[in-house]
């Protein structure tokens, strides 16, 4: 769309296309907010972040949908088979003083079974300070 498509559109349909881009940009934004949230409030990397952030969600997330989180290209998506299991491994180690566990299902992948009220307030606290 062009500033000449933009001068014909009356005031309502501008503050409508208006709207509408503000929401598609917060589809995006929350995401990369959560993650450097996750990174600074437990002191994590980028992938460790993904990982924790997807683990937060509350189900169960297989291998192949955690290594589409992490990985950054369609490359190391595909060349990077132990990726995942060398990201849940730091997150532990780096989570071990902290009220969380992540425990592996077997055959499926990993779930956070202990500490999401925990994540969520730390998160929370965070937040607004």
């Amino acid at each position: 769309m062009n500033s000449a498509n933009l001068e014909n559109l009356s005031k309502s349909q501008l503050i409508a296309l208006i709207d509408d881009l503000e929401f598609r940009l917060n589809e995006f934004t929350p995401q990369n907010t959560e993650i450097l949230l996750f990174a600074y409030v437990f002191n994590l990397t980028k992938q460790e972040a993904k990982a924790l952030c997807a683990l937060a969600k509350g189900r169960a997330i297989t291998q192949s949908q955690l290594r589409m989180v992490i990985a950054q290209s369609s490359d190391a998506r595909e060349n990077i088979s132990k990726l995942v299991d060398v990201v849940i491994m730091k997150l532990r180690r780096k989570l071990k003083g902290h009220p969380i566990k992540i425990e592996t299902v077997y055959g499926t992948g990993y779930v956070l079974s202990e500490g999401a009220d925990y994540i969520a307030q730390m998160i929370e606290e965070r937040r607004y300070r």
